[in-house]
Parts: structure tokens; C-alpha cells; sequence
């Protein structure tokens, strides 16, 4: 992954995986309430786009057992568990939160599907996998560590079926805020990396 992300990624590869993973968040009806109730993603649309990508693709650049990602993921945990003060059911849920970062190992293929690309080697596969099973050992809800990550690239496509089919039923839909127009937000000072153009990490 990390060979992946230092030579491989491009600004176009991150603007179009982070445009096309997004909504993935929010299939869980519980991932949008969170998402939809601080409202970052709609008064600062770019800002929220620039922490996410530097989380994710941070993560890739340095790989899973380097001290900065084993860090830039507690803070990740530690601004979830505030969060969930406010929205607690958006992580009470061990499949909730596993949904998107499943959907991070199958979404290279999907998108290679859809254009009618060759899908990526088996090596490749399952590089993305282990990789997304690690980091998703270091996460947590409000339920404890997160568990029963899908075994193989094959139960990841699985599980992302199930999950959407049964998305709709476990939660109740969320409105807008209704202060998203007005209120004021803060910027976030996350300790992660700046993407450049070229897919490589300052």
C-alpha cells in the first residue's frame, strides 16, 4: 500500500476516490446523523474534504505500524468519542462504523467495474485488504474495539452487500440541522499530512 500511495496516487485518483467513497459514510442511516448534524460537510466543504483525505491517504503513505498513523488514528478515536456524546448512535454499532472502511477494500474494483477497467491483481487485493484490516484494529466505537472485520477481499464484497440491503431498517432517517446555515465551526487542527499534487506526502 504504501509503494501504492507514494507512486500511484494522483490528485485526480484521491478527489475521485474521496467524491465517490463519501456517500458510503452516509448509507448507515446513523454515519449521516453525525455527519449531517455537526455540518462541516456543508459549510465547509473543502476543509472537510482536506482532513478526511489527509487521515486516509496519510494512513497509506506512512503504512499501518508507523507511530504517526497509530496516533493520527487515536485522535480519530478520541473526536468519535466526542462526537458520540452528541450523536451516539452514529457509533454504537460494530457494523455501522465497519461499513465504509470495508467499503474502501472492494471500492478499487467497483470502480474498475463500472468503467469496464481490468479489476487489480490478486497480490494487489489483497494488499488493500490487509491494509484496511489493520487499521480498523486500532478503531473503536462506543461499543469497545472494533471486531469481526471480514476475513478475505471475498467476505469484504459480502459483508458491503448485506450491509446496504440492511441499512435502511436499523435506523430511523435523520434531518438536516437546522442550524448548518447559521452556526459557527471551528478549523480543524488534526496532526496529519498535506496531500501535493502527484499523490505525494510533504
Amino acid at each position: 500500500m504504501q509503494l501504492a500511495a507514494n507512486y500511484m496516487f494522483t490528485e485526480f485518483s484521491v478527489n475521485m476516490g474521496y467524491a465517490i467513497g463519501f456517500h458510503y459514510s452516509v448509507i448507515p442511516s446513523a454515519g449521516s446523523d453525525a455527519i449531517a448534524g455537526t455540518c462541516e460537510s456543508e459549510r465547509h466543504p473543502q476543509t472537510r474534504f482536506f482532513d478526511t483525505a489527509n487521515f486516509l491517504f496519510g494512513w497509506q503513505f506512512r503504512g499501518t505500524s508507523d507511530p504517526e498513523t497509530v496516533k493520527s488514528i487515536e485522535w480519530v478515536n478520541r473526536m468519535h468519542d466526542h462526537l458520540a456524546t452528541r450523536f451516539p448512535a452514529s457509533f454504537d454499532k460494530n457494523e455501522d462504523i465497519l461499513y465504509p472502511i470495508v467499503m474502501l477494500v472492494i471500492l478499487g474494483d467497483r470502480m474498475r467495474d463500472a468503467v469496464g477497467a481490468r479489476r487489480r491483481s490478486e497480490n494487489d487485493r489483497l494488499a488493500v485488504h490487509h491494509f484496511w484490516r489493520d487499521i480498523a484494529s486500532h478503531m473503536r466505537g462506543s461499543h469497545g474495539p472494533l471486531v469481526d472485520f471480514p476475513a478475505t477481499v471475498e467476505d469484504a464484497e459480502r459483508f458491503a452487500e448485506d450491509a446496504s440491503i440492511g441499512s435502511g431498517s436499523r435506523h430511523p432517517p435523520v434531518a438536516r440541522s437546522p442550524s448548518c446555515s447559521s452556526s459557527s465551526s471551528t478549523t480543524s487542527t488534526s496532526p496529519v499530512l498535506c496531500i501535493h499534487s502527484g499523490g505525494r506526502s510533504s
